[in-house]
This record gives C-alpha cells, structure tokens and sequence, in this order.
C-alpha cells in the first residue's frame, strides 16, 4: 500500500518517518530481483559470486559497500555546499 510521503524540508532529504520498502524475488539458486517500489526504476538483479551462484549481479557485500560509499560521498558533497559559519 503506497501513501504519499510528507512535505520535505529540503529537497532529496530523508525524513525520519518516511518509509523505505523493498521487495525481493528470488529468481534461481541464489539470483534475486531487487524491487525499490519507485516509479521508474527498474529492478536489480543481484547474485553471488562462484561458486554459490553465477555471479550475473553484485552480492549483498558489494551493495551494502555501495550504499555506505554513497551516504559518505552524499555527506561529504553537502557539506562543501554549505556557506562556513
């Protein structure tokens, strides 16, 4: 069930009660379809390595070290927007 998200303070910022859902399909031996329930954005495959799967997607590891990376470069970005105090 999709709501609609409340107003933002700044564009692009996360509020603390906005909901983030995804779902996942497996697909084959350890293939699953990432969904992110956003309109527009297609799908993920992600996979593990040989020899558990085929390798045909990133691993949980490698988008767990994705999505730190981003939230520091993210941080690192705003804050060198930012006038000095």
């Amino acid at each position: 069930m999709m709501g609609s998200l409340p107003e933002r303070e700044e564009e692009g910022a996360m509020a603390d009660d906005d909901e983030a859902t995804v779902s996942l399909e497996l697909r084959q031996g350890y293939q699953f379809l990432v969904d992110f329930g956003m309109h527009g954005v297609p799908g993920l495959l992600m996979d593990e390595p040989g020899p558990l799967g085929a390798g045909q997607g990133p691993n949980a590891s490698r988008m767990l070290a994705a999505a730190i990376a981003n939230c520091l470069s993210a941080m690192i970005a705003r804050s060198r927007r930012q006038p000095p105090s």
